[in-house]
């Protein structure tokens, strides 16, 4: 199943005409070029002026503030929107919509970006998600009511305003149907987690019409937030708001210059099977033509809610779409042209990555996880030992920024004693301490941690597992663990002991503590889109043992392994795990790996910078598509084109040169056009 997901997120990156190969599927083409040649002319509607044009292009630029440029609107959206600062649940705890990764990483993108997009010529964020049951409207501000069209129905959707203190603006979308979300975890009746209607591969029939109704809605109503923002760019962050951007497509005036989704996880793509006899039913719900749902939502005998995102771009965009990794977005393009052949299909390398960041909030001197806390919040986040309470209530774990590196060492060295004896385990710092937890699903592996369990308890170390259990997979996994431990107790092993498994989510405190006091971090993911836990080790001195695929290369310091199949990977871990142990035994180079690793950079400018040259390459693609629509107009001739290109665009930006060219490079031959053939032939 791991490798079958991707797999049909590559075929919804298929082949079609895209809109700049002629001027008859671009009514407004000739405009551009005609205003730039007879200034006198009526000027076309904004978004459609190579000014416009390149004004986006200087708006997107760090250097250089030409008179008349503006700042760019960017909309996200993600049903996991985090921790939302100033907003409290209804049981009074601060709110945070999270079920996995995506909400991390939303939280720290409310923390940076605004600050960075108001620098950049003061440009703003705005991020969309669902007023789920379980959040405190009162702190809302009612702004307006949405309407939209689902089948015979009109829904009203009302919009609700947050004004977060870093400068994030959050619209949240209200309707009583929506209150099949939840953002209190694990509350009674209404499901465990945000994602009640997560997966809609496992949708029945029973209520197959009601979640395609909810998900209609939304989406329709995610279309209208970004054309009333003025948004440049839309950017969906799950799957399952994807289709928002056909609707942008079909209803904005002037079409954002980017409505590219950020896929988070190839895993989720939110498919389900369709039966051809309800096709009637679910195109009237989305409001769709038969060919429009064909065309935009099914692949095969699925409807796959990423599919409209990765469709709108394909066609009208360079890239089709983005990844969280670079890693990741390599693997993608690299299975994309082997599989073009046995399938059929005429797949183009066109996933670009951004890889996520992590900001110095979740390092050790900064880290929540790791400071002062009441009696009640550390038992209930897992801190049970009298002089672990007695540290927390005291002073915390932070590791000095900026200190001298035996400082650092020391507190790191105090932090693995609290772990030792929040657990109790053995209190000695000889010992390797390695710590894995994640959800157990398939795609985390964390079988192969069981695999090496008694390894590593046999060559001297210790180790510390966790999480709760998330599909069937995940529930034998738990067996396992279990059933180790139970088995060392019995036979009165004396590392038993040293075994630790924390039943349920390593939350709060022991989060912190688990990642500040340990040495290793084994990460054996069959595939992992993303990756965060590499980082938040690599922050806190921990060594990260990774399965080298997706986002885990990230990491300078990181022990990558290659097993010969994602399913097989016991034995190489176990080799890695012993090169951890080879590492662990000089510890003067050890320690200067721990120190090196701390002062790794994963920083939210770095990320912010490749999404301004990814949104770059678009509006650059658009001014190629209105030149080569003018030459086909006659309205310029072929040389004409190529100089305005020149002048007017490739001399103000040479150093985005090299990464156009990439980028154009990875549409097809027959797709590309006479501008891109030249520019890819003056290399």
């Amino acid at each position: 199943m791991g490798f079958l997901l991707p797999l049909l997120l590559l075929s919804i990156i298929r082949s079609s005409t895209p809109v700049w190969a002629s001027s008859q599927e671009c009514p407004n083409s000739r405009t551009i070029l005609e205003h730039l040649v007879n200034p006198d002319s009526p000027p076309p509607r904004p978004a459609q002026t190579l000014s416009h044009l390149k004004e986006s292009l200087h708006a997107l630029t760090p250097d250089g503030k030409p008179a008349g440029s503006r700042g760019i609107n960017v909309v996200m959206a993600a049903l996991e929107l985090g921790s939302v600062k100033g907003l409290k649940n209804l049981v009074g705890k601060p709110l945070k919509i999270a079920a996995g990764g995506v909400s991390t990483v939303m939280t720290d993108i409310a923390e940076h970006y605004p600050r960075l997009l108001k620098a950049q010529k003061n440009g703003k964020l705005t991020l969309v998600g669902v007023l789920m049951d379980g959040m405190d409207r009162s702190q809302l501000a009612h702004v307006r009511n949405i309407k939209v069209k689902v089948g015979e129905a009109t829904w009203d959707i009302g919009v609700f305003e947050h004004h977060g203190p870093t400068g994030a603006k959050y619209v949240f979308l209200d309707n009583p149907s929506f209150g099949r979300f939840t953002a209190i975890p694990n509350r009674a009746v209404r499901g465990e987690s945000v994602y009640t209607l997560r997966g809609l591969e496992e949708a029945s029939q029973s209520n197959l019409e009601e979640t395609q109704k909810i998900w209609s809605a939304i989406n329709q109503a995610v279309a209208d937030v970004v054309e009333h923002e003025k948004a440049d760019i839309y950017v969906p962050h799950d799957s399952h708001l994807s289709p928002a951007s056909f609707y942008i497509e079909k209803r904005t005036r002037a079409r954002p210059i980017s409505l590219k989704p950020l896929v988070h996880n190839e895993g989720y793509i939110g498919n389900f099977d369709l039966k051809h006899s309800d096709w009637n039913q679910i195109k009237g719900i989305w409001n769709l033509k038969h060919h429009e749902m064909e065309e935009y939502f099914m692949q095969g005998d699925q409807l796959v809610m990423l599919a409209p995102a990765v469709r709108v771009a394909e066609q009208g965009e360079i890239l089709s779409a983005l990844s969280v990794s670079t890693g990741t977005a390599k693997s993608i393009n690299g299975q994309a042209g082997k599989l073009r052949a046995p399938l059929g299909i005429d797949f183009f390398d066109r996933v670009a990555g951004l890889d996520n960041f992590l900001g110095n909030e979740s390092r050790p001197h900064m880290s929540a996880l790791l400071k002062k806390g009441t009696e009640a919040e550390l038992h209930e986040e897992g801190i049970v030992h009298p002089e672990v309470i007695r540290q927390f209530k005291e002073h915390g774990f932070s590791f000095t920024e900026n200190g001298e590196d035996a400082v650092v060492l020391a507190e790191k060295a105090r932090a693995k004693k609290a772990l030792q004896l929040n657990f109790g385990m053995e209190v000695d710092p000889n010992k390797p301490l390695f710590v894995s937890f994640a959800r157990l699903v398939h795609q985390k592996g964390m079988e192969f941690v069981a695999h090496n369990v008694e390894h590593i308890l046999n060559r001297g170390g210790q180790i510390l597992v966790g999480g709760p259990v998330g599909d069937a997979v995940g529930a034998v996994e738990r067996e396992l663990f279990l059933k180790i431990k139970d088995r060392l107790i019995r036979e009165g092993n004396p590392n038993a002991r040293n075994f630790v498994f924390i039943d349920g989510a390593v939350r709060g405190r022991s989060k912190g503590l688990a990642l500040a006091g340990s040495d290793f971090f084994l990460i054996p993911s069959r595939y992992e889109p993303c990756g965060l836990t590499d980082c938040e080790a690599l922050f806190n001195g921990t060594i990260p043992i990774a399965h080298h695929t997706g986002g885990l290369d990230k990491g300078r310091e990181t022990i990558l392994y290659r097993p010969l199949h994602p399913d097989d990977q016991g034995w190489q871990l176990g080799q890695a795990i012993n090169e951890g142990f080879d590492r662990y035994s000089n510890q003067k180079t050890f320690q200067e790996s721990q120190i090196r690793a701390m002062k790794e950079d994963f920083s939210p400018e770095k990320n912010f910078s490749t999404f301004l040259s990814h949104q770059r390459l678009e509006v650059f693609g658009k001014i190629i598509r209105e030149l080569d629509a003018s030459v086909s107009a006659s309205r310029l001739t072929q040389e004409e084109a190529r100089q305005i290109l020149k002048q007017e665009v490739l001399d103000s930006h040479r150093s985005d040169h090299d990464d156009w060219i990439r980028a154009l490079k990875m549409i097809h031959p027959s797709r590309r056009t006479p501008l891109m053939d030249w520019l890819i032939s003056t290399e």
